[in-house]
Formats: C-alpha cells, structure tokens, sequence
C-alpha cells in the first residue's frame, strides 16, 4: 500500500511496490482500515450536550433521579439560567412515562427548564419556561406540531415535533466562539474512533451562518472535513447558495438541504399506519407536505447539492418515494435525494427508491437504543421488520 499526502494511492502485491520511493513502513500484520465518515450527525447538539444534564443511565434511571439532578443544579447555577437536559427515555425508566411541567416544577419552580427527549422530536418544559413562551390553555397547535395537554386542556409541558420551536428563540445559545470552541474539542473523541469526516444534518443559515462557525472550529482544531446541510426552513425564503460554498475541495462544504417529513418511532410521531399500540387513533404526524417536498427538491436541483429527508414512518416514506418516482436526479456522481432512518419502509417503497435512485440512510443503532419504546409503540413483529437492511441489499 502506497500513502501520498494522506491519501492511499496505490495497493497491491509487494512486487509492483518497485518504483516507488518514501520511508518505509511494516505494519506487523495490522489491519488498515480507511477513515469513516458520519453521513448522519449533529455535531453542534453532540458538543452541546455535553454541558448539560445528561438523562442517561447510569445517572439517571427514573424521574425522580431527573428531579433530584435538577435541583442539584439549580442550587449551583444562576438566578434566572435555564437548565438543560437531554437524552431521556420513558421506556427506560422506572416510572414508565415521560415527566411532565408539575415533575420539572418540583425540581425547579422559579428557574426555565427544557428537557429533551433521546430522539430529539420531543421536548419537556416547566411552567417558567411555558409562561416565558406565551403557551397556554388557548395556544394552538403549530402546523406538524403538537402542545400535549391533559383532560383539562392545560399544556403538560411535553412538545412535540414543530411545537418545540414555541420555546426555542427564548433558550439562550451559545455565541458563536464558544461553539467553534466546543465542536474543535469534539476532535480527539471522533479521530478516536476512527471518524475522519462529518455531517451537520441541521446546519442553520440564521440568525448566524453555521458554515462561519464550522470555519472558525476548524481554526481551532476540528480536523475532520465537515459538510453542511441546510436546513429547508432557513433557504424557504432565498433558496440560493453560492457556488464557491459548495466546493467539495473545501474541508467544509455545503453539501445539501434537509427537512422532516414526520417525527421518531420511540416519540410516537413517525408517520405510521396502523397506528400506535394501546392508541386507536394516534399513527404520528407528517411535518411536510408534497408541495414542501416539490419545492425543496427544485432549490436543491437549481444548487445543485443534495436533498435530505428525515422519513421513519411507513407513511411518510411512501409520500417521499410517491412524490420523486420517476424523477430523474440532478447529481451526476452520488444519489441526488436521501431518505433518512428508513425504520418501516414498505417493499412498495423500497422498490420505488431503488428504482428512482433514491438513497436510503440506515440507523439501526436505535433498535439498540430505544429498543424498549419501539416494543412498546410498534409491538415485538414490526420491530423485527425494522430497518430492513437485507432487504435493501438485496
């Protein structure tokens, strides 16, 4: 095997080695494996989570734990900061449920807190944070969202899909130094394992550009390449994207433009049908119609970049697969749509993309990790059918 400025040029028998010319080097047997690259990540959450509370074992196993952490704190932090957390799992603890505004009251009634769910479809909040987002009995639903209430119409707290973004202009960010500065530190963790190029599958256009801030983290020390994918709801209004920010020469690059056509399996929002267990009238929600679809396909093929969208349900990925089949792609050397996740796709479906050309993104790491609420939400036989990876191969 032959390197040249970082790259393998050259493999083969040890007799065609002749010629070339450089230093020397016996690996012993080792095996060589090529860098990986994350086609699906969220570096910007992945480096801002871990300064917050993490709802995970072996910290926290049920609502009281969560509780307990809060408060803890609470005590320590400032007078108005809000308190974040993420990563819990209802199937996992030992309450059976997700916690609600009255839970998060306990732990922290004078002080904003958002806690996120695993699948980030899903956020909870106190009553600080609902008084401070103007959520009340009267607030509607947003479109491919929904505010949770009790028999009573009052908000629980629990957001899902497009509700959340009610609470989000009010949570303050971090500026957008200290950002570069978490995602450089991302860099030995990912390197560590082997990751040698990244995605942002969320990358915002405003209020500031996250192609400057992935810029500036590389000054200080984000090695992997990074490419960026638009979010569809920043580019609605001025779907143009400049040439010279596409170049996949650049280490980071804009790459695509991305949007949601329904929620997560352990969330209960994915698109799905038959609907829910132990709910005769719950089967998700889509967060995007086929007009959406349309014009976000048009923009990405006038910008020549790819487009990415987030389907789990079998409903949602049957209005992705109807709405391109046939189509044909933009992009010469790589499928010009993606389907992320993919959890239940239908054989119709399947053969549909495959013979559109529409690429499927697996994560069949959530059965691993959310293994409990898909049983619960989906039963034990179409969780066996998940993520047909076989299937798509074949």
């Amino acid at each position: 095997m032959v390197v040249r400025d970082g790259r393998i040029v050259w493999v083969g028998e040890e007799a065609g080695l002749q010629g070339w010319t450089g230093k020397w080097m016996n690996l012993q047997g080792r095996r060589v494996l090529p860098g990986l690259i994350d086609a699906h990540m969220h570096p910007l959450f992945l480096a801002d989570t871990a300064r917050q509370i993490s709802c995970t074992p072996p910290l926290i196993h049920s609502i009281e734990d969560l509780v307990t952490e809060i408060r803890r704190q609470r005590q320590s932090g400032g007078a108005d900061a809000w308190i974040k957390a993420w990563g819990y799992d209802e199937g996992k603890w030992s309450e059976g449920r997700a916690p609600t505004r009255w839970d998060l009251d306990r732990a922290a009634p004078d002080v904003p807190v958002i806690v996120y769910r695993t699948c980030s479809h899903m956020a909870v909040v106190n009553s600080v944070a609902l008084a401070i987002a103007g959520i009340s009995k009267e607030t509607p639903d947003p479109p491919g969202g929904e505010i949770v209430r009790d028999s009573d119409g009052e908000p629980t707290g629990l957001l899902r899909e497009n509700a959340k973004a009610l609470v989000t202009p009010f949570i303050p960010v971090q500026t957008m130094e200290e950002s570069a500065t978490a995602l450089a530190e991302l860099s030995p963790q990912l390197l560590g394992h082997g990751i040698t190029a990244i995605t942002d599958l969320m990358a915002r256009r405003e209020p500031e550009d996250d192609l400057d801030l992935y810029r500036k983290a590389r000054e200080r020390g984000l090695q992997p390449r990074t490419v960026l994918y638009y979010l569809w709801e920043h580019l609605r209004k001025r779907p143009v994207i400049d040439p010279s920010i596409r170049s996949r020469q650049s280490p980071v690059h804009v790459g695509g433009i991305k949007l949601f056509a329904d929620g997560s399996i352990s969330g209960r929002t994915a698109w799905i049908d038959p609907v829910y267990r132990g709910n005769e009238v719950t089967g998700g929600m889509a967060t995007t119609s086929w007009e959406e679809l349309l014009a976000a396909a048009e923009a990405a093929k006038e910008n020549q970049v790819q487009l990415v969208i987030h389907g789990m349900g079998n409903r949602a990925i049957d209005m992705i697969v109807d709405t391109f089949r046939g189509t044909k792609g933009w992009l010469a050397d790589m499928p010009s749509i993606r389907i992320e996740h993919a959890a239940l796709p239908s054989p119709k479906a399947i053969q549909g993309a495959v013979e559109t050309g529409i690429a499927i993104v697996f994560q069949p790491i959530f059965l691993f990790a959310e293994i409990e609420s898909y049983l619960h939400n989906i039963g034990r036989e179409r969780t066996r059918g998940a993520y047909p990876v076989q299937t798509m191969l074949e």
